[in-house]
């Protein structure tokens, strides 16, 4: 569902149309605390023109058609919060107003302040007339996050996939943690895909295939870390006006990567667990008043662990090894090796592999 279109004269212009509240002391405050910076400015709005001012301070994204010879290319477009017009790694992230200076209205008889609305035709709903909206816009520091526009991401849709995760993304602090890996009982469903020197499982598959075995015990040192991507439109990730279901990140809940993720992390080595969704109505106003505008702030939770290979490339690092720790008859040498479901380096191992950045795609594309 498309936004609601202004009519031109109720269009925001932030150089003719904002006037900053000015006074011997400023009616606002700023503090700048190490983990919490915030900044208020006052300033008049003419009250036809306040929903498209609330548009432009808060920002507003929403999918967009770029074509393509091969049918509809969707991608997400993005309006981003005003900036701070003196501290410029604040952003706007709150707006609130108030009417100020009746205005009479001629249509009205003995000129009564009021009028009517744009979205109601049965019953009539009335509004008090204004000259002015007095605004109060709070912008706040982000952190590490990038406010790109349109033009400064690349999507690449025959390989599926996008540079959305590098902008309105928060990278949350990462949480270190050791965990004890204990197996007991009796034979696995692994094999050892590679080894064979002494002291190493036998490659598999075949009569001497080597399954991962029990009793043993390992540290292992992981990794888990939350990427809080702000601000994304309902129908940009999911198919479904009714309900919200996200079908391309729900896919990939507890797999790992099966290629290079984020361009840091090598493929098998991040595994991801579930997200949490915060859905919220946009303050843009739906060209059908029946069916508003939602969007959503995702956090995508991931953990990482790599250990270190016995055996180098091409076999690969990450949840898909195991550690040998011998066969009852040969000691182990404690190191990790991948262990597949079929004893090949090809085969599937514990947790199923797949790309992950087509998550930040559009849910049609």
């Amino acid at each position: 569902m498309p936004a609601y279109t202004e009519d031109a004269e109720d269009q925001f212009d932030y150089e003719t149309d904002w006037l900053e509240v000015a006074e011997d002391r400023q009616p606002s405050s700023a503090h700048f605390a190490d983990t919490d910076q915030e900044d208020t400015i006052m300033g008049f709005v003419p009250w036809n023109k306040r929903r498209s001012a609330l548009r432009f301070f808060k920002g507003f994204a929403t999918e967009w058609n770029a074509g393509g010879a091969g049918g509809a290319i969707w991608r997400m477009h993005r309006e981003q919060p005003h900036r701070h017009p003196d501290y410029p790694w604040m952003r706007a992230f709150d707006a609130s107003f108030q009417g100020t200076q009746l205005l009479p209205n001629e249509a009205n008889p003995n000129n009564s302040p009021y009028d009517t609305t744009v979205f109601t035709v049965n019953p009539i709903t009335r509004r008090t007339k204004y000259k002015w909206a007095m605004f109060a816009v709070k912008y706040r520091a982000y952190g590490d996050v990038l406010f790109k526009e349109d033009e400064d991401i690349e999507v690449d849709v025959e390989n599926e996939t996008s540079e959305e995760w590098m902008r309105n993304v928060l990278f949350l602090p990462p949480e270190p943690n050791v965990e004890a890996l204990t197996v007991t009982g009796g034979l696995s469903q692994l094999i050892f895909s590679e080894g064979g020197g002494v002291g190493q499982p036998t490659p598999g598959p075949g009569a001497n295939a080597t399954r991962f075995t029990a009793p043993i015990a390992e540290l292992q040192t992981k990794m888990a870390f939350r990427l809080l991507w702000m601000n994304v439109p309902w129908e940009y990730l999911s198919s479904e006006d009714n309900f919200f279901f996200p079908t391309k990140i729900i896919d990939r809940m507890g797999r790992v990567n099966a290629d290079s993720f984020l361009g840091v992390f090598g493929p098998e080595t991040i595994r991801m667990l579930p997200p949490q969704f915060e859905i919220f109505p946009w303050w843009v106003p739906s060209d059908d008043p029946d069916e508003p505008l939602y969007g959503v702030n995702v956090t995508l939770n991931f953990e990482w662990f790599e250990p270190e290979n016995a055996i180098d490339p091409p076999f690969r690092k990450g949840w898909n090894n195991m550690p040998w720790g011998g066969d009852g008859k040969v000691n182990g040498d404690g190191k990790y090796y991948r262990a597949t479901r079929d004893g090949t380096n090809a085969g599937r191992g514990l947790l199923q592999a797949v790309n992950f950045m087509p998550m930040f795609t559009h849910v049609s594309s």
